[in-house]
């Protein structure tokens, strides 16, 4: 059915809890108050992005979305799915990470919060930063 392929929320048994529901997968909502936002307006591409990182939530996995600058606006995406399942998101430009310290504490700091990270610009960090990301 179409709204098999829509983001939609469903409330737990007795009331219990929200969950965000897309394909076969359920996320928990993380009611983290985001206040009223503009989201960012359906387009094939973008559900084709939210069904991958709802899929990959359901299984308990991490996301890593890439691409060129020109080819989809990857921030306003991820932020956007933050939004829909509420959770802090934190954009932060590689142009200011200097040494694999800095990168490490950002990346800590997003992990404790239960926080999801954009990187943008990964272009600019350095190939020896971009391998301690393995």
């Amino acid at each position: 059915p179409a709204s098999a392929t829509c983001l939609h929320y469903k409330t737990g048994d007795g009331g219990r809890g929200v969950s965000l529901h897309l394909l076969q997968y359920a996320v928990p909502y993380g009611y983290e108050y985001v206040g009223n936002t503009p989201r960012l307006p359906p387009t094939l591409p973008l559900q084709r992005a939210q069904q991958a990182c709802v899929a990959l939530l359901g299984l308990g996995e991490v996301g890593l979305v890439l691409g060129p600058a020109a080819a989809a606006p990857t921030t306003p995406l991820v932020t956007d799915m933050a939004l829909a399942v509420a959770v802090p998101c934190i954009p932060f430009p590689c142009g200011e990470i200097r040494d694999t310290a800095q990168l490490e504490t950002l990346l800590r700091g997003a992990l404790a919060a239960g926080a999801w990270l954009v990187l943008e610009e990964l272009s600019r960090l350095s190939s020896a930063l971009l391998a301690s990301l393995d």
